[in-house]
């Protein structure tokens, strides 16, 4: 008897437990989906003159420091 009545108290909490788990994936999914983009970030040269070595290797530190700086 007491076998029987935790098969019909468990049954019900564990329907609820699997279905609270597939509804919480749905409400997830679309919080996470702005996330899959790349970080971005621009670099400025318009100042520099690229086909003189010393400007060429100021746009290469500044991309360089963009590539391995955080992304906020």
């Amino acid at each position: 008897m007491q076998n029987m009545t935790a098969r019909i108290v468990l049954r019900p909490l564990i329907a609820s437990a699997l279905l609270s788990t597939v509804v919480s994936s749905f409400v997830v999914t679309p919080a996470t989906a702005g996330t899959m983009d790349p970080p971005t970030l621009t670099v400025k040269f318009a100042e520099l003159d690229v086909s003189q070595p010393r400007d060429a290797a100021i746009l290469y530190s500044r991309i360089r420091t963009a590539a391995e700086g955080p992304v906020l």
